[in-house]
């Protein structure tokens, strides 16, 4: 993918977080590409506050192994599908660096 039309939608998602109602959500893909597939994980971010977001991660794939673990019902393992930081605060959530890699994992597969 073109970095420049990369850089031009995460502008456009900064403009979505940054107006997004306190309490609402928003649903972003994620995941990966390399050269024998993809593997798609799901990202949601809840605005908390005028200034702190929750960042969440779902995944019920490959992955999921480095997920928190319990064995509440053993000898069965359960893995935590989602995870959810909050309290983020808005300027680390809209730093550039973060959105262009997290896309970009996307958009390039890892032999590239």
């Amino acid at each position: 993918a073109d970095d420049q039309q990369l850089i031009k939608f995460i502008k456009e998602l900064y403009d979505i977080i940054e107006t997004m109602d306190v309490g609402s959500w928003i649903m972003l893909p994620g995941g990966w590409r390399d050269s024998s597939g993809a593997h798609a994980i799901l990202h949601l971010i809840q605005r908390e506050s005028e200034e702190k977001y929750s960042f969440v991660v779902c995944n019920t794939g490959e992955g999921v192994e480095y997920h928190p673990i319990t064995l509440k019902d053993y000898p069965k393992e359960k893995r935590k599908v989602s995870l959810r930081v909050s309290g983020i605060p808005k300027k680390k959530l809209l730093e550039e660096g973060f959105w262009y890699m997290m896309l970009k994992l996307q958009l390039t597969a890892k032999d590239e």
